[in-house]
């Protein structure tokens, strides 16, 4: 933002409820996507009598590396616009600065990227394989001179999209011992679809058609991402811990789960004269940067050890370190797939010959949808 005043380190800056400042690098950069889409099909169609029948069977082979470094160019440092300024200031400015609003909390990035334990594209990790088959089956029958009735089968598989094939950290069942179940594959995404077209005079003027079906939708990779690396070791997956108010207490070493920056306690002389002198915790932004971008490069550093070495034995899963789920969410192990239903009802009446008035009426409600 022109005339902003820059912070002395590549930091991101945040004041909340003032309308959702933000100014630094990007938080989701750095980050790459590859993904290879194969597919072989086969579709035909038999007449027989009154009866026209439709049927096919695809396969598509989806290949996907996945690399995500959230927070890679640095911490996101937080404070509140209602607090107002901090108590020793960072400048002169006051309030026309962001940098002398209170601190509350960081996001800190760990510096890895790798979305999988996966290989492909001869990358060693990151990738994520989808095999999607798909059948059909259709059949349009001219029941009788005005009337056409037609109705038809299809059936979809994913069976990468669920993450099926990883067990679930030990830390998730102490949760909800439900959601410390593997997530199963959908096998069961059968979608019958319905229709009608009646010439009700049987002279083409008027015409009344309707139908309805289940279309089912696929999941995307990016909604198993996170699941998949806070299920993993640490290590090889980007992990985004919040420290202080509203997230953890001091940032955890993923190497041995003890404290690596606690920003209550550990921020020397960042407030003098105050009761809380070596507490980053209602300090300037600006007092408060040093100290996390010092915090955030020993948790990278102990996460390159971590890499250098993946996968590690004796470490948790990342789920565990971090007590939870930062960002994006775990799947549910009763997982199933999202799809549509649609319906449509109309009626088509031509007025003169180069005049036709339709009427429809069109439902499409989404069931399961992730976003």
């Amino acid at each position: 933002m022109a005339g902003t005043p820059q912070p002395p380190e590549p930091v991101q800056i945040n004041v909340t409820g003032l309308g959702g400042f933000v100014y630094g690098p990007n938080a989701n950069a750095p980050q790459a996507t590859y993904q290879q889409n194969r597919q072989v099909k086969y579709d035909a169609s038999w007449i027989h009598g009154k009866h026209t029948v439709q049927f096919g069977i695809a396969y598509n082979r989806i290949d996907e590396a996945g690399f995500a470094s959230f927070f890679g160019l640095g911490p996101r440092l937080r404070a509140s616009f209602a607090a107002g300024v901090a108590d020793v200031p960072f400048n002169a400015n006051g309030d026309t600065d962001p940098l002398n609003y209170q601190f509350n909390s960081a996001f800190i990035g760990n510096g890895l990227d790798f979305g999988s334990e996966k290989p492909v594209f001869n990358f060693p990790h990151g990738g994520f394989i989808n095999n999607r088959l798909g059948v059909y089956l259709h059949d349009t029958w001219r029941a009788t001179r005005t009337l056409t009735l037609n109705g038809g089968l299809r059936y979809d598989r994913d069976d990468g999209l669920s993450n099926h094939d990883l067990p679930r950290a030990p830390g998730i069942g102490a949760f909800d011992p439900q959601l410390g179940r593997t997530p199963r594959i959908d096998n069961l995404r059968l979608g019958p679809q319905v229709g009608f077209a009646w010439n009700v005079r049987g002279d083409g003027k008027t015409i009344i058609r309707g139908g309805g079906g289940i279309y089912y939708e696929t999941n995307i990779f990016n909604n198993i991402l996170f699941d998949r690396t806070m299920n993993l070791l640490p290590g090889l997956g980007n992990a985004t811990p919040l420290v202080g108010l509203g997230g953890s207490k001091f940032l955890i070493s993923p190497l041995d789960g003890s404290s690596i920056f606690n920003p209550s306690t550990d921020c020397i002389g960042v407030q003098p004269g105050t009761p809380t002198p070596n507490s980053c915790i209602g300090a300037s932004l600006g007092a408060a940067i040093p100290f996390v971008v010092a915090a955030e490069n020993t948790y990278i550093a102990q996460s390159a050890q971590l890499a250098a070495d993946w996968p590690v034995p004796g470490t948790p899963p990342q789920f565990n370190i971090d007590k939870g789920v930062v960002s994006g969410s775990i799947l549910d192990p009763n997982y199933k797939s999202p799809y549509g239903a649609q319906i449509n009802v109309g009626v088509q009446r031509q007025i003169r010959p180069s005049l036709v008035l339709s009427v429809d009426h069109l439902m499409n409600r989404g069931i399961r949808v992730s976003f």
